[in-house]
């Protein structure tokens, strides 16, 4: 979580996570943690700070890195905000769909997690594409320049995967469930 005026919205989410599985918040603002810890209704909660330095994606792969190995899965899961007023609804509707589809109660978490132990080959489940008036910004070209480096990084992971321009690998906005072993080669 980074936006001190957003743990409120996030915490409701993280409180309705069943006891009996930990939840690692990492953050790069104390204040944030700290908001977190007063809003908490349920134990089994890390707070964890970390450097300031890259993306959502680098909470996972390098501050939750340690972490991530005693888990068989992992519910990747970060803070949204709007930049601009004109995609406020558009932007609060991504991150109902996107956090309602990850964690939005116990029931749902626990069949998420009997999908997986049903489904020994799948390792990685995503939300729905964003909806809404302004999807133009979040959808078009999303490979941006990194179509290349993402086809040298599967080679020299030895991936054994369909990497086409038309077609988007991930989902959008780095928000997942997956089996930690189907992260292997990243991680």
């Amino acid at each position: 979580l980074y936006y001190p005026d957003t743990v409120n919205l996030y915490m409701r989410y993280i409180n309705s996570v069943p006891e009996q599985i930990a939840v690692h918040l990492y953050s790069s603002n104390q204040e944030v943690l700290k908001i977190a810890r007063t809003l908490a209704t349920r134990g089994n909660i890390f707070y964890d700070i970390k450097e300031n330095r890259g993306r959502d994606i680098s909470t996972l792969l390098v501050a939750a890195y340690e972490k991530i190995k005693d888990y068989e899965y992992i519910c990747f899961l970060h803070d949204k905000k709007e930049h601009a007023q004109y995609l406020s609804s558009d932007v609060a509707e991504w991150i109902r769909s996107m956090w309602d589809s990850m964690i939005v109660n116990e029931h749902y978490i626990h069949n998420v997690l009997a999908t997986f132990e049903q489904n020994k080959n799948l390792g990685m489940l995503v939300p729905p594409e964003p909806i809404g008036e302004y999807q133009s910004h979040w959808y078009g070209d999303t490979w941006y320049e990194d179509y290349e480096l993402a086809k040298h990084l599967a080679a020299d992971l030895h991936l054994n995967t369909d990497i086409t321009r038309d077609k988007e690998v991930f989902t959008l906005g780095t928000v997942f469930w997956a089996r930690t072993d189907a992260l292997a080669s990243l991680l």
